[in-house]
């Protein structure tokens, strides 16, 4: 039988199998930005652990950097500068290679990676970042993972995974006239569910997927973690040679058989196919607070659960266009390269943006896209028209605290994440297209769119045998890390004074004067001490941020019960010795405020009565029954991974690099 692409370079990097059945994976490259990797690096530092291969690890300053133009470590968001400061030392300590802020090749890390060839097709790849999955455009299997995986990853040179399935997402046909590859993520998302590639490496494949532009084959691939996927991939052809040939990290060409090589089988068999005809697709954007809530622009609102309508501030059954809106934004790993800032332009030149439209602001993914934007005169036509021209970084595609859209806003934006909260405060989000964008700021929404933790080391982490307490509802499906733990609660490089700012958007009345909600749940007398907290489907979802589970960890939560966790959410929760335990929904809803004991020993959930079973990863178990670190369960396989790097330095040098001067 033939292999998928994902199979041959699983295969391809598999250097030992464990006792409980999971896979070494040796890792090619790994990125981090000062949002989390003075944490990693630190923890690795105290624990005495050097990193694996420096010259194969990246640090990036793009999620806290100022954009405004003349910038330095200052930065608006309170505390930030230490993020950034901290980082630069720990990286510098570690030797391994940093993208500064005023580096020449300073940007976001996803647009970065590709222009300086650091990705390429057959390597793995890894960023405590749940975006790392746009680089799965160039035929890479590269993806989002928590820091002490990074830690894990930077200490051993391998990852341990269970091997996830296949999916096939083809999109046949060919696209229409205006519409893009943030119009295909977001119908898929819509049809499927924001849980519908959990569990899955997802290929896109097709007429369409071949039509696209590298660029475009990144904003498909970076919206599959939207989709819960493990990560997208697209296999690669001419155009990904071409992309990629003779820059700085990247072979001068691509004509040795192994590249052609890196294609799915004609009879390779997927686990699941999901077919779209792409001709059928029309420009997208999103009307509530998940990605899976977009509609077509022309179509009218369906009915959703009332508390995002009521977020939200739209009614089912009205039109999605026209709707007034106050602020606009182009940027993200998304869609803030060349081609991104080229069509929006197109549509802004010699126009100017609506008088209600309050904030409106372009971010370019890279200081070499800003600078090929300039070359062409874009900054001017964005100016012209009324937007701020910025430098580059990641910027309000999330609200970290100090710079920030006015509250209650409703923007159109060309993110990947319309969660409650994600931009700001109240902040009402729309992603779409940047031309949808573009457009929307000329008068309403979609308005002329068709003119257009714990320490590391042995043994530290608390091991988890029994834990009983009430069950606490929370039952929304999708809550998303940014909920979990905004970013703006995110004022340590630590791993603790996180549970302050858990759930505050929702815990407190004024977040900023801690005056606390007492309809909120866990600020209910029956939810005070609990131990145990019940979720809806696909909980911990967007974001790959480890504060999330730390939050939980510190306010003192030892276990989730939900029908499906976010699989990044999941690993980190196991890392960190909090228990994810996965039951039917109805059973979820069952245990509300009931007295609940989990054993874990035995798998098994008992309350009134009852008693239910559940399914863990032995290795997981384990792990979690023991308190043990993964790190030093993989460093048991130190010859393992010594004798497969040799092997593998000698078949593929390409890969092995010399750090920079």
């Amino acid at each position: 039988m033939g292999r998928t692409l994902f199979d041959k370079i699983w295969d391809a990097h598999r250097v030992a199998e464990t006792a409980g059945g999971a896979a070494l994976i040796a890792i090619d490259r790994i990125f981090l930005h000062e949002r989390t990797g003075a944490a990693a690096l630190k923890s690795m530092a105290a624990a005495g652990r050097p990193v694996h291969d420096p010259a194969r690890v990246f640090a990036v300053m793009d999620h806290i950097v100022d954009t405004r133009l003349g910038r330095g470590d200052q930065t608006l968001m309170p505390g930030g500068q230490a993020f950034i400061t901290e980082t630069r030392e720990a990286a510098l300590a570690a030797g391994i290679t940093l993208f500064d802020v005023a580096d020449r090749d300073q940007g976001i890390v996803h647009v970065i990676s590709p222009e300086q060839g650091i990705v390429l097709p057959g390597v793995t790849l890894v960023a405590p970042d749940s975006h790392t999955c746009t680089q799965g455009a160039f035929g890479a299997l590269a993806w989002g993972i928590g820091s002490s995986e990074a830690e894990h990853a930077m200490a051993t040179g391998v990852l341990r995974l269970a091997r996830p399935g296949t999916m096939r997402v083809t999109f046949s046909g060919a696209l229409p006239s205006g519409v893009t590859a943030k119009d295909m993520a977001l119908a898929l998302i819509a049809r499927h569910g924001a849980g519908g590639g959990a569990g899955h490496v997802v290929e896109f494949a097709g007429e369409a997927v071949r039509g696209l532009d590298m660029e475009g084959r990144m904003t498909l691939c970076n919206m599959a973690t939207e989709f819960a996927a493990m990560t997208g991939i697209i296999a690669p052809d001419a155009a990904t040679f071409a992309y990629l040939a003779g820059r700085p990290y990247a072979p001068a060409s691509f004509d040795a058989p192994y590249w052609s090589s890196l294609v799915s089988d004609p009879d390779a068999r997927f686990d699941r196919d999901i077919e779209i005809d792409a001709s059928s697709l029309a420009p997208m954007v999103s009307w509530g607070t998940s990605p899976e809530q977009a509609i077509a622009i022309d179509a009218r609102i369906p009915q959703g659960p009332p508390r995002v309508h009521e977020y939200i501030g739209l009614d089912a059954g009205q039109l999605i266009a026209g709707t007034p809106i106050d602020a606009a934004f182009i940027g993200s790993c998304t869609n803030s390269r060349l081609s991104d800032l080229r069509r929006a332009a197109a549509l802004l030149k010699g126009k100017r943006i609506a008088p209600s439209i309050r904030k409106a602001l372009v971010v370019p993914g890279s200081m070499a896209v800003k600078r090929a934007a300039e070359a062409e005169g874009l900054d001017q036509i964005f100016t012209a028209a009324g937007f701020e021209w910025r430098n580059s970084g990641c910027s309000l595609c999330f609200y970290a605290g100090g710079e920030g859209f006015e509250p209650g806003s409703r923007t159109i934006s060309s993110t990947n994440r319309n969660f409650e909260g994600r931009q700001g405060p109240g902040i009402r989000t729309h992603i779409a297209s940047p031309e949808v964008v573009a457009a929307s700021a000329l008068g309403s929404l979609c308005a002329g769119w068709r003119d257009y933790g714990p320490a590391q080391g042995l043994g530290v982490l608390k091991p988890v045998s029994t834990i009983t307490s009430p069950g606490v509802p929370l039952l929304i499906d999708n809550i998303d890390t940014d909920t979990i733990i905004p970013s703006r609660e995110m004022r340590s490089t630590g791993r603790t004074g996180l549970a302050g700012g858990l759930f505050a958007p929702w815990r407190y009345a004024d977040a900023d004067k801690r005056i606390t909600d007492p309809s909120f749940v866990l600020n209910q007398r029956d939810a005070i001490g609990t131990r145990l907290l019940l979720g809806g489907k696909n909980f911990g979802c967007g974001s790959s941020r480890e504060h999330a589970v730390w939050a939980l960890a510190e306010f003192g939560i030892e276990a989730i019960i939900a029908p499906s966790f976010a699989p990044i959410f999941k690993s980190n929760c196991i890392r960190n010795g909090l228990l994810p335990v996965e039951l039917p929904e109805e059973v979820v809803r069952e245990l509300q405020w009931a007295m609940v004991t989990i054993d874990l020993a035995a798998q098994a959930v008992a309350a009134s009565g009852k008693t239910w079973h559940f399914v863990i990863d032995d290795e997981a178990k384990a792990m979690l029954l023991e308190g043990l670190d993964a790190i030093d369960l993989t460093l048991k396989h130190r010859e393992a991974i010594a004798a497969w790097t040799e092997a593998d330095r000698a078949a593929r040098p390409w890969v092995y690099l010399e750090k920079r001067a």
